[in-house]
C-alpha cells in the first residue's frame, strides 16, 4: 500500500500524450498554480522533492500546533497580569505564519533550478485530487488550527472592543478570521472529499495515455 507522501506524489501529476502534466504551487503560496509538462525522469526528480516537503511539512506542523497551543495558553496562565487576549493572539500567530511559511519556501527553493526551463500547458486539474492524498490527521489538524485561529480573533476582538480600541485595528481582526475560516473550511472539504467513493483512485491519474 502506497504511503501518503507517496499519494501526495501522485496526485501532483495527471498523464498526458507527451508526459505527464505537474501541478506546480504559485511561489506567492496563495494564488492559482502552474502547471509543467515533465517526462518520466522529470517526473522522479520532483517526487522526491515533495516527499521532502512533505516529510518537513509534517515536522514543522507538529511544531507549529504544539507551539501554538503553548504560546496560547502559558502567557495568559502566568503571565496574565503582562498578556492579553490580543497580545497573545499576536504572539501566537507571529510563530504560527513562518511555520506555515517556511516549507512552502522550501519547496520552491528545490523546484527552481529544474521548472525554471519547463514547458508550460493550458492543461489543468483541480486540487482536489491533492486532498484525497493528504493523511486524515493532517485535514483534521487543519480544522483544528483553524477553529483555534477564529476562536483568538474573536477573544482577541471582544478584548479590543471592551476597551474601545477595536476602531483602529478590526482588520487585523477580520484577516485572522477570515483566515481561520478558510483554513477550518479547505480541511473539512478535504475530508468529505476522502470519504466519497472513487477520490482516491490516483493510479490511474499517472499511467501515460495510449500514443
Amino acid at each position: 500500500m502506497a504511503s501518503w507522501s507517496d499519494r501526495l506524489v501522485e496526485a501532483s501529476f495527471k498523464a498526458a500524450p507527451e508526459g505527464y502534466v505537474f501541478q506546480s504551487p504559485n511561489p506567492w503560496l496563495f494564488a492559482r498554480p502552474h502547471y509543467y509538462l515533465v517526462n518520466d525522469a522529470q517526473k522522479a526528480v520532483i517526487g522526491e522533492f515533495i516527499r521532502k516537503r512533505a516529510r518537513f511539512g509534517m515536522v514543522s506542523g507538529i511544531v507549529g500546533v504544539v507551539g501554538v497551543l503553548t504560546l496560547a495558553t502559558v502567557p495568559l496562565v502566568f503571565f496574565g497580569q503582562y498578556f492579553g487576549p490580543f497580545s497573545t493572539w499576536l504572539l501566537a500567530m507571529a510563530f504560527l505564519v513562518p511555520m506555515m511559511i517556511v516549507p512552502h519556501i522550501y519547496y520552491m527553493r528545490l523546484l527552481r533550478p529544474i521548472i525554471k526551463d519547463l514547458p508550460t500547458t493550458d492543461r489543468r486539474f483541480t486540487m482536489s485530487v491533492q486532498l484525497t492524498a493528504m493523511p486524515k490527521w493532517a485535514l483534521y489538524t487543519g480544522i483544528i488550527c483553524g477553529l483555534l485561529v477564529v476562536f483568538a480573533a474573536m477573544m482577541a476582538s471582544y478584548e479590543l472592543m471592551s476597551e474601545g480600541r477595536l476602531a483602529g485595528r478590526w482588520i487585523s481582526q477580520v484577516f485572522g478570521i477570515t483566515a481561520g475560516v478558510l483554513l477550518a473550511g479547505f480541511s473539512v472539504y478535504g475530508v468529505v472529499l476522502k470519504k466519497k467513493p472513487g477520490k482516491t483512485e490516483l493510479g490511474q491519474r499517472t499511467k501515460p495515455l495510449a500514443r
